[in-house]
Parts: structure tokens; C-alpha cells; sequence
């Protein structure tokens, strides 16, 4: 897309995605602006192939193919991060025939309590006559006779819990709102529009190599008036703020 948006001829782009039977019509409608663009761009777009990792991700045997995705959470605006890449448009872009205004950012602590990591043992794995959940130790096709199994795979027995568990999706204080993140939003334009504020939080380096830069922990929709302002909320999570130490 690069050649297009730098071509001196060229003042906007308006990208349809994979539009239906009605594009024409709602196309049409943003270019005599009847409609305000208010979406914004799910990906980061890159400036030459070569911006991102790799195009190729397959390997192959006599027995099965096999695509390693070996590259972690470092895919989209977080791959262009990490390498120091300036994309030509960024994640989360778009623009609007109106402009909005950001006004009175507040962040609130919510005295959630501190973290404790999780304690106690789980229940016996289940098991289904030679069958131990979730793993099969016996079975008639060929590829999984002799499987890979982790050390332990086979124990039934209860197991220590894992401080970041405790319960479905991890340990439940990861899931505790700990911040109020508000700010005003204001239509300075002449007619109506929407505007589409983004949240992300910047990682702590204690993360080290392994850590994006930043994430997106959330986004709202603000239809607004002319001159009109609303505010906007956000919730972040222990989890949205959390480094994984995998170490310790």
C-alpha cells in the first residue's frame, strides 16, 4: 500500500476490506460525506514485504506437514515494535472527517487488594477405565503409539497448584480491576461523528527480551455531537499490567 500513499497524487486512502453486495453504496456514502469513517485498522501495515518476519512458514516430511509458529506473542504491532520498524500505517489507524479533542486523563487506583498466588493441591485426575485424562496411554493409530509425553503426564494423583493458577483461566486475582483510566472526549468538528479512543499499557522492561514494547488492553466507541464531549472509561486488569516470570 506504501506506493499508493506516497504517491503525490494520492490525499487518503480508503480501504474496503472484503466488502459485499452493498460496498457501493456504503462506500459511497463516506466519499460524499454522508458517512464519517470511524474504523480502525486491525493490522499494522508494513512498508516492503520484507517488514515482516518471514512470508513462508512451512515444513514438511514423508508423514505429515508440520508449520512452526515459533514466533510467540510478537506478531502484528508488536513485531513492527520489537524490531524497530516504522510501519507505514500503524495498528489502530483511521481517520475521520472530524476532529476530536482529549481532555482531563485520570487514573485511578482501585485498592484491589494484593496478589497472592495460588495455594493447595488439585483433584485426582479422572480416570476412564485404562484411561487417564486428558491423556491416552494406549491407541491403535500408528503416529501416537510411542508419543512425546511431559515427565509426570501419566500421574494421576493431586498436584501442587501453580502460583499464576488456582481456577479456569488462572489465578482469579490476575482478573481484579486495579486501575480507572477516564478522559474527556470532545467533537470540535461541525457534524456528527464517532471517534474510537484506545487503550494500551506499556509493559515493564522487567520482562526483558521476551516482552512487547506495548498492548492493547482495550478500545470504546463515542458517537458525539457537534461540541458535544463525553467521557470515556477503562477497566484495566492485574492481568493487562503483568509481566510473566518465568523463572522464578
Amino acid at each position: 500500500m506504501n506506493h499508493f500513499k506516497t504517491h503525490p497524487n494520492v490525499t487518503a486512502i480508503l480501504w474496503a476490506g472484503l466488502p459485499g453486495k452493498e460496498s457501493g453504496n456504503s462506500i459511497t456514502g463516506v466519499l460524499y460525506s454522508k458517512v464519517n469513517p470511524q474504523r480502525r485498522t486491525l493490522f499494522t501495515w508494513g512498508k516492503a514485504q520484507s517488514d515482516w518476519r518471514i512470508t513462508t512458514l512451512v515444513e514438511s516430511d514423508e508423514e505429515m506437514p508440520e508449520t512452526d509458529f515459533d514466533e510467540g506473542v510478537f506478531i502484528n504491532y508488536r513485531h513492527f515494535d520489537k524490531k524497530d520498524i516504522e510501519p507505514s500505517r500503524e495498528f489502530g489507524f483511521g481517520l475521520s472527517y472530524k476532529n476530536f479533542t482529549y481532555s482531563d486523563l485520570n487514573i485511578k487506583a482501585t485498592g484491589a487488594p494484593d496478589y497472592e498466588p495460588a495455594t493447595g493441591e488439585t483433584s485426582p485426575a479422572p480416570t476412564f477405565g485404562k484411561f487417564i485424562y486428558s491423556w491416552i496411554n494406549d491407541t491403535d493409530i500408528p503416529c501416537c503409539r510411542t508419543p512425546n509425553l511431559p515427565e509426570g503426564s501419566r500421574d494421576e494423583s493431586a498436584q501442587s497448584l501453580l502460583a499464576a493458577g488456582g481456577a479456569p483461566g488462572g489465578n482469579p486475582g490476575l482478573y481484579e480491576t486495579v486501575f480507572t483510566v477516564t478522559a474527556s472526549v470532545e467533537n470540535t468538528g461541525s457534524l456528527r461523528g464517532t471517534e474510537i479512543p484506545q487503550l494500551f499499557s506499556l509493559v515493564s522492561p522487567l520482562g526483558g527480551a521476551d516482552e512487547p514494547k506495548a498492548a492493547h488492553r482495550g478500545f470504546e466507541e463515542v458517537s458525539l455531537q457537534s461540541r458535544e464531549a463525553k467521557t470515556v472509561t477503562f477497566n484495566p486488569i492485574r492481568r493487562d499490567i503483568s509481566n510473566w516470570d518465568v523463572v522464578s
